[in-house]
Parts: structure tokens; sequence; C-alpha cells
């Protein structure tokens, strides 16, 4: 039988739950996490003195690795979409570690010039504000 190839989302999320994942493969959601009526951390052999998870309303829970998965902490993939012509400014990752910031118009250049799997993702730059006081 073909193994399926998994995306990225989805290779982070096998990778958390690393030794209980075919307990809880059936029964995970788009996001990582799993309702307790389906399968509990228990029942999937988790201890959760010894593998952190997080809570969620509706007895919903997940690894704690995974907090932010579901909009991966603000961060694009390369592979996936490109900044539009209104993002002027970017943050961006380069082999998956911040890298720095850079006009958003200078990261197709960026990418063809030293390769797609260098700079991996970008997320708009949101300058903060300054200090009232």
């Amino acid at each position: 039988m073909e193994e399926i190839q998994l995306t990225a989302k989805q290779a982070a999320i096998k990778a958390a739950y690393g030794e209980h994942w075919d307990k809880v493969k059936e029964h995970v959601d788009e996001n990582g996490g799993c309702y307790s009526s389906k399968i509990s951390p228990n029942q999937a052999g988790v201890n959760e003195d010894k593998f952190e998870i997080d809570w969620y309303p509706w007895n919903y829970w997940a690894p704690r690795l995974i907090r932010g998965i579901s909009h991966n902490n603000g961060w694009t993939r390369c592979d996936e979409r490109m900044p539009g012509k209104e993002v002027k400014q970017i943050h961006y990752c380069i082999e998956g570690k911040y890298g720095g910031k850079m006009p958003a118009a200078d990261l197709a250049y960026s990418i063809q010039k030293m390769g797609a799997e260098t700079f991996t993702h970008w997320k708009p730059y949101i300058p903060e504000p300054n200090p009232i006081y």
C-alpha cells in the first residue's frame, strides 16, 4: 500500500504527538487537536505530567508543541503564497528560522537568487507603536 504524502502542517502535528500518534491519528482534526469525547489523553496513553498538553473549551486538547498551528503563528509559507501588493514590508525566515525584515517586493527576487528552500516563510511587518511615557 502506498503511503500518503503529508503536508508540512500534518507532519508537524504527527511529530508533536510522537509515540502517541498511532493511537490518536484517527481522531486528530486539521489543527492537531482531539475532543476528549472521542479520545481522552488517558485513552491515548498520554501522561500529562510528562507530555504537555493544552486544554481548550469543549474538552478539546492538543500537544503544547503545536500551540498556534491553526494560523502558523502568523507566518505564511513561501511555497503556498507570496505577499500581495498591499504588503510593503515583511519579516522573513531562512530555513525556518527568523531572518529579518525586508521590502516585500524583494522576496521573489531573493528566492530566485538563493533558492526556494532558503527563504521558507514570511509575514507582514507591523510596526510596534512607540511608548506613550
